[in-house]
Order: structure tokens, then C-alpha cells, then sequence
């Protein structure tokens, strides 16, 4: 029995590992064709600001990779098989916008604190 809950764990942070993987990849993708049309149009891009940038795609893919494969793999699994089709909709549309609305806020404070130079816990943040 433990052999069994040992391998179900396993294989939950494994799933949430490749969503996490994917999320990033696509996160990093969307900088990078951002960067390619910043380029193609000729304009000035300090060194510093695409690395603030960059960071600021690779923290949206992790967090959006760790909070939702985390809800997807350990949450909806399981709870969503027991719902009908139009609540398990639902409950996936509002748990996306949550999910969203928290990666935002995260990013938007990582850019804050970068373009005020204070630490995130700063009143000017």
C-alpha cells in the first residue's frame, strides 16, 4: 500500500513537472517573438530591460505551470468526474481566471519592484 501511494505521488509531480515545462516553454516562446518584432522594427532596447522582461516570462510560465498543473493534476483529477459536464466547465473557466488573476498580480509586482528599485513588501510598490 505504501509502494502504491509512493508511485500516485510520483506520478502527480511528475505531471505537474511537464505542464510546469510546457507553460514555461510557451511563456518563453511569446518573449521571444515580442523580442523578434522589437528588433524587426528597429527600435532601441536596453540589454537590462529584456532581461527584466525575460525573467519576468520565465516567472509567468513557472507560476502558471505550478498553480495550475498543481490544480489540474491534484484538484480537478478527481473532483471533476464527479460533476456534470456544465459544472466541471465552470468550475475549470473560474479556476483559470483565478489562477490568471494571481500569475498578473505576481508578474505586475516582479515589474514594479524592478522599475522602483524597492523591495515588493515597499509602500511605493
Amino acid at each position: 500500500m505504501k509502494t502504491f501511494r509512493y508511485n500516485e505521488i510520483r506520478s502527480q509531480v511528475i505531471k505537474i513537472f511537464w505542464i510546469t515545462i510546457g507553460w514555461t516553454i510557451f511563456s518563453v516562446y511569446q518573449f521571444l517573438i515580442g523580442f523578434s518584432i522589437i528588433r524587426e522594427l528597429n527600435c532601441q532596447a536596453e540589454k537590462d530591460r529584456l532581461m527584466i522582461f525575460f525573467m519576468g516570462s520565465l516567472i509567468t510560465g513557472l507560476m502558471a505551470g505550478v498553480i495550475g498543473g498543481s490544480f489540474l493534476v491534484l484538484v480537478w483529477e478527481k473532483w471533476l468526474r464527479s460533476k456534470n459536464y456544465g459544472a466541471a466547465m465552470f468550475s475549470i473557466l473560474w479556476s483559470y481566471v483565478v489562477i490568471f488573476f494571481v500569475v498578473s498580480f505576481v508578474t505586475g509586482l516582479y515589474f514594479k519592484c524592478h522599475e522602483l528599485g524597492a523591495p515588493f513588501y515597499s509602500s511605493e510598490v
